[in-house]
Parts: C-alpha cells; sequence; structure tokens
C-alpha cells in the first residue's frame, strides 16, 4: 500500500484558524467581553419666512430700488464678511445675524439635512466599560451667501473660513457619483471604572448638571471625573485640562500663550422622595507671560492681552420637585473672574486708557413650575441672563453677559433664542466657560416670561402649544444702530451719539432704551407612529419687538427722497419657522 502525505494548503489553515477563533469568541467565557450599540437616525426639514416686506436690515423693495440687496436676514454662523471672520466669530462666541443671512433676494428659506449617531458601548468585566459616540456628519456651509452686502463696495468671493465638524450634514447632489456623503467623527470617548468607593469616569463626554440652563447635553468635557455616593448623596470631582482661555471647545495648544492650568470642579447632588437639589463650583486659572503677535484684531486686542493673570470662580445652584402632580426647578448660577496686569499697570491699552485691574460679573437663573391635571401638562417659565453694561465708567468693575444653554428653553421658542440669538448678542459660547460648542443661539441679557401646554391626545401622541415673551435686562447695553448689515457692530467712528445725530436724533440718549425683543408663538406634534418611529413637527411665529427699531441699521427710504443703507425703521415683519423631524431609534 502507498501513503501519500496530504497537503494543506494556506486557504485550509486560514479557515481553520477563523473557526477556532470564532469558537472562542462565542463559547470562552473566560475570554469574553460583551458589546452593544444604541442609535439615533434623524432626518430634519426646516422652513423660514417672513410675513412681509419689512426684513430686520430693511424694507426689500426699497433696495431692490436702490440696488442693495436686503434678501431675508438670518444666522450666519461661518463669517460676517470681516477679514478671518470665522476665528473672529469664534473669539466672541456670537452666532452673527446678517442681512440676507438665509436668503440674498428672497423671502424664505428651507433645507434638509440628516444625522445618524451611533452610541457603542463595550463590557469589558463588571468594574469597566467603555462608551462612545459616533456622528455620521461633515462640514458645511449653508449660510454664507459669498460676499459682502456693503452699498458702497460690494466685494465678490470673501473667503467664508473654515466651518466646524457639526452634527448633522446636508443632503445635497455630489459631482460625481464616488464622492463621499458624509463624514464620521467620534464626538466623545470614554470609560467608566468602577472602585470600592466611588465611579472614576475618564475621556471626553456630555456634562449634563442641574436642569439644563448651564450644563446640557451639549455640554462637553474631558479628562477625569470621579463620583462618589453615600446615601442620598453623590459628591463629584472634575479636572478638564488643556482648554484654551477663549476658545474652549477646540483650539488647546500644549504650549500656548492662551492655555489655563487647569480647569477643576466640586459638586454634589442630594437625592430624596420628590427632592433633588446640587451645586457645583468651577475653578480656573490662567496666565500669559507674553504680548500676543499682531495676527490679533484691534477690538480683540485688549481681551488677549498679555502679561496678564486671571482667576474664575463659576458657581451654581439647582432645586428639582416632582411628587407626581406638581413640579419645580429652579437654577442659578454666577461668575466672578478677577484679572490683573503683572506687569506695566500703566500700560496704554487699546482704548488709550491706562491697564488696571477688572473685576467681571456675569450671571443667569432658569425656574419652571407646572402641574398635571389628567391628560393636559401646564408649564410656566421665568428666565434671565445678564448682559453687557456700556455706561459703566468705572473700569475695575465689568458686567458681561452669560447666555443660558439653549436646550433649557427650546420647549418654549424656536425663532427668537434658538436661531436668532435674540439679535446677535446670544451666540453659541465659543468662550463660554460651560463649553457649550454647537451651532445654536442662546438668551442673552434678556429676561423673558413663557407659558406652554401639552396635552396627551393618547399614549403615543401629544401637543403642545408655547408663548414666550422677551425684553432686555440692560437698558444701556447696546447704541442706536450698533450693528449693520453684517451683523458686526459699529466701527469707533459710529460711537455712541453719532448715528443717532445722522438719523435726526442730535440729543437722543445714544442706547437703545426700548428692550422690547418680542413675543413668539409655538405650536406642535409628536406622534410615535411605531416602536422606534417617531414624527415630530414644530411651528413658530416671532414678532421681532421695538430693540430692533433702533439697534439694527436698516435699509429704507428717508425724508431727502433717496434710500439709505444705514437708516431708522420702526416694525418689522413677523417671521415664522416650520420644523418636521422624523425619528428611528435602535
Amino acid at each position: 500500500m502507498i501513503h501519500r502525505k496530504t497537503r494543506v494548503t494556506p486557504i485550509v489553515w486560514m479557515t481553520a484558524a477563523f473557526l477556532v477563533v470564532t469558537f472562542l469568541l462565542f463559547t470562552a467565557p473566560a475570554f469574553a467581553w460583551e458589546f452593544s450599540m444604541k442609535g439615533e437616525f434623524e432626518y430634519r426639514f426646516r422652513y423660514f419666512g417672513r410675513l412681509g416686506d419689512r426684513d430686520l436690515f430693511g424694507i426689500v423693495s426699497a433696495g431692490e430700488q436702490a440696488g442693495i440687496p436686503v434678501g431675508f436676514a438670518g444666522p450666519n454662523i461661518y463669517g460676517s464678511g470681516a477679514a478671518s471672520p470665522f476665528l473672529a466669530d469664534m473669539a466672541t462666541g456670537q452666532l452673527v445675524i446678517t442681512r440676507g443671512g438665509y436668503s440674498r433676494l428672497g423671502s424664505d428659506a428651507y433645507y434638509n439635512d440628516l444625522r445618524l449617531t451611533l452610541y457603542p458601548e463595550i463590557r469589558v468585566n463588571k468594574a469597566i466599560r467603555v462608551f462612545g459616540v459616533y456622528n455620521i456628519g461633515g462640514t458645511r456651509n449653508k449660510y454664507w451667501q459669498g460676499l459682502d452686502y456693503d452699498a458702497a463696495s460690494v466685494v465678490l468671493g470673501t473667503s467664508p473660513g473654515i466651518p466646524p465638524f457639526e452634527r448633522y450634514y446636508m443632503s445635497q447632489t455630489s459631482m460625481n457619483g464616488y464622492d463621499t456623503g458624509a463624514i464620521g467623527s467620534w464626538e466623545q470617548v470614554r470609560a467608566t471604572i468602577q472602585l470600592p468607593i466611588g465611579v472614576l469616569s475618564v475621556g471626553l463626554k456630555d456634562f449634563p448638571f442641574g436642569i439644563g440652563a448651564t450644563f446640557g447635553e451639549n455640554t462637553r468635557s474631558e479628562s477625569l471625573l470621579f463620583v462618589a455616593p453615600y446615601g442620598p448623596l453623590r459628591f463629584l470631582y472634575a479636572i478638564w485640562l488643556g482648554r484654551n482661555r477663549f476658545i474652549e471647545s477646540w483650539g488647546s495648544n500644549p504650549d500656548g500663550a492662551l492655555k489655563n492650568t487647569f480647569f477643576q470642579a466640586g459638586l454634589f447632588t442630594y437625592e430624596s422622595g420628590h427632592l433633588g437639589l446640587g451645586g457645583a463650583s468651577i475653578w480656573r486659572a490662567y496666565h500669559s507671560p507674553t504680548r500676543l503677535g499682531a495676527n490679533v484684531s484691534a477690538a480683540l486686542a485688549d481681551a488677549f492681552h498679555g502679561n496678564t493673570d486671571d482667576v474664575t470662580w463659576a458657581n451654581l445652584v439647582y432645586v428639582k420637585y416632582n411628587n407626581g402632580v406638581f413640579f419645580a426647578n429652579g437654577e442659578f448660577a454666577w461668575v466672578n473672574i478677577e484679572q490683573y496686569p503683572t506687569i506695566n499697570i500703566g500700560e496704554v491699552d487699546v482704548t488709550g486708557l491706562p491697564r488696571t485691574e477688572a473685576h467681571i460679573e456675569a450671571c443667569h437663573w432658569f425656574a419652571e413650575a407646572g402641574v398635571l391635571i389628567g391628560p393636559a401638562k401646564f408649564t410656566f417659565m421665568s428666565a434671565l441672563a445678564s448682559g453687557p453694561v456700556l455706561n459703566n465708567n468705572n473700569r475695575t468693575k465689568i458686567y458681561r453677559a452669560w447666555p443660558i444653554n439653549y436646550q433649557a428653553m427650546e420647549p418654549y421658542e424656536l425663532l427668537m433664542f434658538n436661531t436668532y440669538a435674540g439679535g446677535n448678542n446670544g451666540g453659541w459660547a465659543a468662550a463660554d466657560i460651560t463649553f457649550v460648542s454647537d451651532e445654536h443661539g442662546m438668551m442673552s441679557d434678556a429676561y423673558c416670561l413663557a407659558g406652554r401646554i401639552d396635552y396627551a391626545v393618547a399614549a403615543n401622541l401629544n401637543v403642545w402649544s408655547s408663548f414666550i415673551w422677551a425684553n432686555r435686562v440692560e437698558k444701556n447695553g447696546y447704541l442706536i444702530g450698533q450693528f449693520n448689515q453684517t451683523g458686526a457692530a459699529s466701527a469707533a467712528g459710529n460711537g455712541p451719539g453719532s448715528f443717532a445725530a445722522a438719523q435726526g436724533f442730535p440729543n437722543r440718549n445714544p442706547y437703545v432704551d426700548d428692550g422690547f425683543i418680542g413675543w413668539e408663538l409655538g405650536a406642535g406634534v409628536g406622534w410615535k407612529l411605531l416602536e422606534g418611529f417617531t414624527l415630530n413637527t414644530r411651528y413658530a411665529l416671532w414678532q421681532p419687538g421695538q430693540w430692533f427699531d433702533w439697534a439694527y441699521r436698516a435699509v429704507t427710504p428717508v425724508p431727502v427722497g433717496v434710500v439709505a443703507g444705514d437708516a431708522v425703521m420702526t416694525n418689522r415683519d413677523l417671521i415664522q419657522a416650520i420644523q418636521g423631524t422624523m425619528m428611528i431609534d435602535f
């Protein structure tokens, strides 16, 4: 008998190895780890339009007669026509409202976008878990029109700057069938470790705390968070490393002049029965050893001034109560920044005045209460956010704005603050110590009253209606004609009194003394058609108030019979919006 040696091919070896590895992964508990993942797919459609000819920045028909494009004012989050507009807007932390920000020549705008968000989780063992948030998104430049709206000199092809990665991406036609449709990005990566005395969280994550007026699902924190439970109490200690002084969400340089030593915070919560409360105190220190280069604009030169030490304390307290019928929530936050020039105290800054120490204050509060009566829920809300004080002659005492997180106010409004930022003053605060980093506007230098009614028609169908009224907090926070067609503040030559005098009001108070921002009416429907499939629609109608009459320069006819690009216009037409979303949860 002849014995032949069988030759084992590489394919056989690879197949056997694959089967062995697969068997071990699914059958050997000693080497097992668990993987699970949730996700969301959201398709969103939004429409914005005004109910008339009188835009925020002028009369459309008058602009057409004079050859000045008025269009439909709206947000321009990537640039306002200035040099390096993206970086300038990031530094000031404002969502800029511009003439033609939505539509250069039309009276409405609509677009659709969507996102796919994945929430993977790896359970290494009973004590260790790893989490992530992965968004299929990309870069977009949906508002920029490619030119400056300047009646005197139209500059074509102005660079819009670099737009950021963001949560949603636009649905659009590609030049080629093989072009990338969307770009993925890891928004959060973190791990939790269960220790004998508490839980240690390491990595980038959302940092919701309180009732959402300051910290929400859109506030980012990183590095270390330790949570120690003790009965109904929880004690938390957090450290955030490598944050830039002005741009908290990005731009950190390991050896840059604007880096902080680090943020650290002590927090606590108490939960017992119907009652919940808590508090937080955040501290950071900053030292700039040298003057910055000439690339910093003159308007920001003093804020970026070197040879400065500052110490920031941000504090927050909140309370929540819910007994199943009556509920109430309240949150108050305040910040103190102590700034000291380390050398050259008598040196003249960009204002022509000697440098001195400064004590900066800002605050906001948010409160809501409601009651459940059968299938109906009634909610009442009041909020206030501080603003700037321009007629403050005490250079050592400075008052600033501190916006309220849009997520807390989202149930009550869509246009007034969420979209239009209250008129260029409450943007997505890149310079905010609470690390908010997205495209939404917020309420700043304003107080508001609001109410909302929800009615459960069925277990899977909710209808609601809301109303909000808002007014400025500071009477001397804005100059007459402060905002021009690019949404930027007036130049030095158009300072206090000059615009009012040019319009025939030489003796008028140079500050806008009518602070009415407007009122907004909203309504919506939430309908869960299937398990994991929900439709949400909402409608909003906003009447801009008299504050815009004086703060915004408008295109309108003037008494001499011509059309002026910088004029006073009373009354703005209503602005409406329709938003629809289709949400798939899995």
